[in-house]
């Protein structure tokens, strides 16, 4: 079995895949327990990127550090390449391999809205982030001569522009942001030094739209078969 205790720490403490730093700042993950690094083919090109799950043993594996039968939230910032669908490698030191369940739930935000980040973005250049979400978001667009223009969704859990957005953006900047369930909510940038503000700080803007919570019929991603709130039993992957 290969040491991957280091591994294990960073995705404690980074914000991994997902490009989630600083997790401490985002009241979603604060108010986990854990966070969790998903398999790659759930991870679903970083759709499920600040998504919270419920997480319990079953008490059945090996190794010293068995999953506690007692639920407990985890949130998910980080992809684990090598592990196979609906595995999950949690951001802890431990040892073993451990079978449990896990459903997807909304996640505690508290009273908070949602975050915008903005990475090296400018008049010319969009790279946007949307943090603190209850549930996964599918969809991002802006606001242009009166229609929403979509944004592609990145590897690193960000919106970027397609060739339809056209620059230089104008302000106050309107932001359509949809759910995987087909919730939609819209904020903006009301300016250009707030959209300056969200470039230049590690925790973005908060906003004060926020989703309502997950239909339980909504799958994860929309090719998979697995519902969020349909318990998956799986061998946890906890290495030391």
């Amino acid at each position: 079995m290969r040491n991957l205790i280091f591994l294990i720490h960073k995705l404690a403490t980074s914000g991994g895949a997902c490009s989630l730093d600083p997790t401490s700042d985002i009241p979603a993950a604060s108010n986990a327990q854990v966070t969790v690094a998903i398999n790659a083919p759930q991870y679903g090109s970083s759709i499920t990127c600040g998504m919270c799950i419920q997480v319990r043993g079953t008490g059945e594996g090996s190794g010293s550090n068995p999953i506690p039968t007692i639920p407990f939230v985890a949130f998910v910032n980080n992809k684990c390449p090598e592990c196979k669908t609906a595995d999950l490698d949690l951001g802890k030191a431990g040892d073993g391999r451990w079978k449990i369940s896990w459903i997807a739930v909304d996640c505690n935000t508290g009273d908070k809205g949602i975050q915008l980040k903005l990475q090296g973005s400018h008049d010319y250049y969009i790279k946007l982030q949307i943090r603190n979400h209850k549930i996964p978001v599918s969809d991002v667009s802006i606001q242009q001569n009166g229609n929403w223009v979509d944004l592609q969704r990145t590897d690193d859990n960000f919106w970027i522009a397609t060739s339809s957005v056209v620059f230089p953006l104008q302000f106050p900047l309107e932001i359509q942001i949809g759910s995987i369930d087909n919730q939609n909510i819209v904020t903006e940038f009301s300016s250009r030094s707030e959209y300056d503000e969200a470039n230049n700080l590690n925790s973005g803007v908060q906003k004060s739209v926020q989703f309502n919570g997950l239909n339980p019929a909504t799958p994860v991603v929309p090719s998979s078969s697995i519902s969020l709130h349909t318990p998956i039993l799986y061998i946890f992957i906890l290495f030391n």
